[in-house]
C-alpha cells in the first residue's frame, strides 16, 4: 500500500485552528470527500474509518481521503478482522459496525461517517460526545443523534439539517 505525499493540512488540524473556513466550505469539504468516497464505493471499497484527520486538504484546498487502512473490498470474501471486532473510530462510527458483523458494513456505513463529519464541521462537535470511546460508541447504536441546527451557532436550512439526519439515520437502506 503506497499513496502519494500531499502537501496540505487536515481537516481535524483546519477544525481546530483558530479562524475557521466559512461554512460553505467546510460543507464543500465534506462534499468533495463524499465524491471521492462515492468513488470508492463504485470499485466496491468501504472506508470504515472516515473522521477529520483522515481528510486532507491540499494547498489548493483539494480534499484527499487518506488511510485506507482499515478499508472493507466488498468483493473478497476472506475476512481480515475477526468476528466481533470493532474497527473504526467511536465519534464517527455508523451503528452496524458497533453491533453487527463485519458482512453489515456497507458502502452506507460510510455516508454514515460522512454525515458525523457533516456534523462536525456544522456543530462543532460530534453527533456523540463523552469522555468513555464505549459510551460514545453505544450512543451511534442506540440513540437518536441531537437536532444539528440546535447545537449549530449558523443558521441552517430545514433542508441542509435534514441531509445530516437522513446521513445519520440508524439504518443502512434509510442513509
Amino acid at each position: 500500500y503506497v499513496m502519494a505525499f500531499v502537501d496540505g493540512r487536515t481537516l481535524a488540524t483546519v477544525l481546530s485552528a483558530d479562524g475557521l473556513p466559512p461554512m460553505r466550505e467546510r460543507a464543500r469539504i465534506v462534499r468533495d470527500a463524499a465524491e471521492a468516497v462515492a468513488h470508492a464505493h463504485a470499485h466496491k471499497v468501504v472506508h470504515r474509518d472516515l473522521k477529520p484527520s483522515n481528510l486532507m486538504l491540499d494547498r489548493d484546498g483539494r480534499v484527499h481521503v487518506l488511510d485506507f487502512g482499515l478499508a472493507k473490498n466488498l468483493d473478497d470474501a476472506t475476512q481480515l478482522t475477526a468476528t466481533g471486532q470493532i474497527i473504526g473510530t467511536a465519534a464517527y462510527m455508523p451503528p452496524e459496525q458497533v453491533d453487527g458483523p463485519a458482512e453489515r458494513t456497507v458502502p452506507a456505513s460510510d455516508v454514515y461517517a460522512l454525515g458525523a463529519l457533516l456534523f462536525r464541521c456544522v456543530a462543532g462537535r460530534p453527533p456523540f460526545v463523552d469522555e468513555n470511546p464505549l459510551t460514545v460508541m453505544f450512543q451511534h447504536a442506540d440513540t437518536a443523534p441531537p437536532d444539528v441546527q440546535l447545537l449549530s451557532s449558523h443558521s441552517l436550512s430545514p433542508e441542509f439539517a435534514a441531509v445530516v439526519a437522513r446521513a445519520l439515520a440508524k439504518e443502512p437502506e434509510l442513509r
